[in-house]
């Protein structure tokens, strides 16, 4: 598996696991006043820095990453159903798998924004 793979994955893995929690706490009946996008924003911030390679990475920084990644998936399979009810027989397109496009997305975002300062994050050491 190349570097570019493993950071997919562990970036896919960690917006999985929070939209996990946050889908948790909304089916339980709890009301956060934040979106998904903020909460995982707020909750997965040093995962994101370390993953990132970018210990300075705000976050409003990393929510307007993730919001930029969410619209760019919405434009590509359209807007996610968060009822999880029931699960369908066949398995959907891995192509469009939502969480690997986010991560992608992710990526894409954050060497595009890297640029400026010359240190595309892919060819970073993953910590």
């Amino acid at each position: 598996m190349t570097h570019a793979q493993k950071l997919q994955q562990a970036i896919r893995e960690k917006l999985v696991e929070a939209d996990d929690i946050y889908t948790l706490m909304i089916e339980s009946g709890e009301s956060p006043n934040i979106d998904s996008v903020g909460y995982t924003s707020q909750m997965m911030l040093d995962q994101f820095r370390r993953l990132l390679n970018r210990p300075d990475l705000s976050e409003e920084e990393l929510e307007h990453i993730l919001r930029q990644a969410r619209a760019d998936v919405r434009a590509v399979i359209g807007p996610r159903a968060y009822t999880r009810v029931p699960k369908p027989v066949q398995a959907p397109d891995p192509a469009l798998n939502w969480s690997d496009l986010m991560a992608r997305f992710v990526i894409t975002q954050t060497n595009q924004n890297d640029e400026d300062d010359e240190l595309p994050v892919l060819n970073r050491r993953m910590g």
